[in-house]
């Protein structure tokens, strides 16, 4: 099969969800070629350059100039496969991403979505929460594929004795999760009464005043590998809103591929995981006393590190890329069909 991915050039959703997966692919035997815009429609790559393709994957593209290409595209034999895994209804006034994707230009926004969901031949989604959604616009085709890890995370966190690096890696957008669930009290109490303790966090920032508090920016894929090393705990807050509810789980299988242990709100994505899979659900109101208890007791966290580990080995891109194939081959049957019967 041959496959055409278009996404857009930031870090790192479109790795996950669309070039890391069919580059996968590709070493199955599928042709891929992949086209990274850097946010210009004039950077789209022509239907001249896509009708070869049997399906073009396209990641959570919605403007104008994308849909006239998609559908070009459905004028052909060309599949189309449309991917998104946000809710853009639903992100939260206190989210520093409200002001792109709140509000008048939300609306906006889901109105485009919503065009591009009626016109692929299949979405695709890491959420059941989404998927739905997608169905109710009137896509009989939608697909919920988990957020699975690439082959970058892997190499096991080191022990340390001495001192305990508790992690959060999230988005700008977590800042709504932590003002939610007070995180930054919860963390200054933490270090106040564990001095072995540091804290940090990669992307959001905590209003945490301490010299045991770090914040790491934005990186790249490989540095954030090596900073989730090492960590001895890694934790994923999630508050009880609308937008939580469409999240994944990627953020404890990317502490789980390192074999650390991890800590998760008892909510959404993360409901029905635990001990098997290295880590603990933690009610609101429970992040001090959790935090807490996995601090002091290392014997659990080794044995729930263990249990991580082997629970990602289950949960890369090469172990589950057979997932998307048959998805898109339907979906390029689909199209050939709707092409063989249109009137000449």
């Amino acid at each position: 099969m041959r496959i055409g991915v278009v996404v857009p050039n930031y870090f790192p959703n479109p790795l996950y969800r669309a070039v890391l997966p069919m580059e996968e692919l590709g070493r199955r035997g599928h042709v891929v070629g992949v086209a990274s815009l850097e946010g210009d429609a004039s950077a789209l790559p022509s239907l001249d350059q896509l009708v070869g393709f049997d399906v073009v994957y396209f990641w959570q593209l919605h403007f104008d100039a994308v849909r006239r290409l998609a559908k070009a595209l459905r004028r052909t034999s060309t599949a189309v496969i449309w991917d998104s895994d946000d809710d853009v209804t639903a992100v939260p006034k206190g989210s520093p991403n409200y002001r792109q994707a709140g509000g008048v230009r939300g609306r906006r926004m889901w109105s485009e979505m919503q065009a591009m969901v009626r016109l692929a031949d299949a979405v695709t989604t890491p959420s059941e929460v989404l998927a739905q959604k997608f169905r109710d616009v009137g896509q009989a085709h939608v697909h919920v594929i988990e957020n699975r890890l690439p082959a970058v995370y892997g190499a096991r966190g080191v022990a340390r004795r001495g001192s305990v690096v508790v992690g959060w890696v999230a988005g700008f957008e977590h800042v709504a999760d932590a003002r939610a669930l007070d995180l930054a009290t919860v963390v200054a109490q933490l270090l106040e009464a564990r001095p072995e303790v540091e804290f940090e966090t990669v992307g959001v920032a905590l209003d945490v005043d301490h010299p045991r508090y770090r914040r790491h920016g934005v990186v790249d894929l490989p540095q954030l590998a090596g900073l989730i090393e090492r960590f001895d705990i890694g934790v994923a807050p999630l508050a009880d809103t609308p937008f939580g509810r469409s999240r994944s789980n990627i953020k404890v299988k990317e502490y789980a591929a390192h074999g650390i242990p991890w800590l998760a709100s008892d909510f959404g994505p993360y409901r029905g995981l635990g001990e098997p899979e290295g880590g603990r659900l933690v009610a609101d109101g429970g992040w001090l006393g959790a935090l807490t208890a996995l601090v002091d007791d290392r014997k659990a966290r080794k044995r729930l590190g263990e249990a991580a580990h082997r629970w990602a080995k289950t949960q890369t891109i090469a172990a589950n890329v057979g997932e998307w194939e048959p998805i898109l081959t339907a979906a390029a049957g689909r199209a050939r069909g709707r092409v063989a019967q249109a009137p000449v």
